[in-house]
Order: structure tokens, then C-alpha cells, then sequence
């Protein structure tokens, strides 16, 4: 299921793929190449495949453990090309 909040803010069921995401981002980039993240932005020499990387790996971890009921990542810093992507502050829910 899908919820758009913003044109920026993309809310997604955890049971997507890697190439779902890939897609998801290359929707959301469109023709212009740039998609704002927060306050950053990311284009064309963005470590793309590195965000896709850290995005499924929370929706396996979410998909796996069923008593996290929320993961937020903010910031997540997107690096140049090849050189990957990291969170920097997360806040995990997890139920009673």
C-alpha cells in the first residue's frame, strides 16, 4: 500500500524489493534527476544504490521482527557515486 504525504515523503508497505525501490526512486527523481532528501538533495552523482541498500535492509529487518512497529531514519547523508550512504540518527518503536 501506498500513502503520498508530500511530493518528497514516500511512506511503503516493507514488502518490496530492491529493484521495487529502484523504481520507487527513479519515479520520485523523474526527468529531473534530483530528488530532495530533507534539506539535501541527491542527483545523477548520488550513491543512489547505496540509499536502495540501507532502505531494503530496514524493510527485511521490518519484515523480520515483527514487534518493530516503526524505523526512522533522519538524516540518511546519500554520498557522491560509489561512496555509499549512512544514517545518522534513528528512533525505533518497538510494541509493548
Amino acid at each position: 500500500e501506498e500513502c503520498l504525504l508530500d511530493p518528497e515523503v514516500q511512506v511503503r508497505n516493507p514488502g518490496y524489493s530492491k529493484s521495487d525501490y529502484e523504481k520507487l526512486f527513479a519515479k520520485v527523481l523523474g526527468a529531473r534527476n534530483t530528488i530532495w532528501l530533507g534539506k539535501g538533495i541527491a542527483g545523477a552523482g548520488a550513491d543512489l544504490a547505496a540509499l536502495v541498500d540501507i532502505v531494503a535492509a530496514v524493510a527485511a529487518l521490518m519484515r523480520a521482527t515483527p514487534e518493530l512497529l516503526e524505523i526512522d531514519l533522519n538524516p540518511v547523508v546519500v554520498h557522491g557515486a560509489g561512496r555509499g550512504a549512512r544514517a545518522l540518527d534513528a528512533l525505533v518503536v518497538i510494541a509493548p
